[in-house]
């Protein structure tokens, strides 16, 4: 069995490490990037089996670099997990509909993001 690499597109260091630690500790191997264009990069360098998303991002957005995975023919299968400090249900529901298989709010408990990761791969590997 081989390893799925959880890719992590976080500008926050703290959340980044939080989410990469707790990632690890799972078993997952992972891959962060604090910024949308590197995120980016990484998603079409790699072969990530799930992304998590930050909404706020430097240099390019969470939602430009959601539309893109989306728009990629060999991206656009990836389940991708939002994790954004807006929070609000117009929030989640924007996300889910530009393409997001998820959505989690700031502060998030780490335990809850690996179990949703876990559920979304489960998903994505029966179909």
């Amino acid at each position: 069995m081989t390893l799925n690499i959880v890719q992590i597109i976080e500008d926050e260091p703290l959340h980044a490490q939080l989410l990469d630690h707790s990632l690890r500790q799972a078993r997952y191997r992972t891959n962060v990037a604090h910024d949308g264009v590197t995120g980016l990069a990484d998603v079409m360098r790699l072969t990530s089996s799930l992304i998590l998303l930050d909404l706020m991002l430097p240099g390019m957005n969470g939602q430009e670099v959601c539309r893109r995975i989306r728009s990629q023919t060999a991206t656009k299968h990836i389940p991708i997990m939002m994790i954004s400090a807006l929070g609000s249900d117009e929030d989640r529901i924007s996300g889910i509909r530009m393409g997001a298989d998820d959505y989690v709010a700031k502060p998030f408990s780490p335990r809850e993001v690996v179990s949703r990761a876990q559920a979304l791969l489960r998903r994505s590997q029966a179909q």
